[in-house]
């Protein structure tokens, strides 16, 4: 079962067929690739929010190297040390789908696993990696997901929303959160 809400009450969604539907009758269709877009008009600045296509690839290439493989590593023992499964665990700001691809392989498949991004190129990316993953264009000003339906929120390198994250966690949930100086991976931004 998925934890999905509704962007615009936030009621729970149901998929029925290749849509989301919440009780007030919104819909979102699910694209060919697989992800679902939740991002409301109000939620996004212009009409490609996010990273760039050229940044995203440049993100992949390095992360592919290994070089920040420490710090997942981290996170997912954490996870393992803390935490029962089965889990709902969201990768919130996940880029191309790095981590939270990887972490469903260090964490296994008793597991579900949500990835939000703003960049509906870098969701589109990430469903190269697992189509099992529920990969969603969201806000994280304005999560998609139930209140207080995660059991871990992973934030690597990304701005959270406080009050959003207490909304979407459950009582017992935890955040882990990575953060970065304001020069972290500028070469790859330039």
């Amino acid at each position: 079962m998925n934890y999905l809400a509704c962007p615009k009450c936030h009621e729970p969604l149901q998929r029925i067929d290749k849509t989301y539907q919440c009780v007030n009758h919104h819909n979102y269709d699910i694209s060919k690739r697989g992800y679902v877009n939740l991002l409301l008009n109000p939620d996004k600045a212009h009409n490609n929010p996010g990273d760039s296509k050229e940044s995203l690839i440049a993100r992949k290439a390095f992360l592919d190297q290994g070089y920040y493989d420490p710090i997942l590593f981290e996170c997912t023992n954490y996870i393992k040390a803390h935490s029962s499964q089965p889990l709902q665990i969201l990768d919130l700001g996940c880029g191309e789908g790095y981590y939270t691809y990887r972490a469903k392989q260090e964490l296994g498949n008793e597991n579900t696993y949500y990835g939000l991004d703003i960049s509906k190129e870098a969701i589109n990316m990430a469903t190269r990696y697992d189509k099992d993953i529920i990969w969603m264009v969201g806000n994280s000003k304005n999560i998609p997901v139930c209140d207080h339906s995660m059991d871990v929120i992973m934030a690597l390198f990304t701005v959270v929303n406080k009050e959003e994250l207490a909304r979407c966690l459950k009582e017992d949930g935890y955040i882990i959160h990575v953060t970065a100086n304001r020069n972290h991976l500028i070469e790859i931004k330039h």
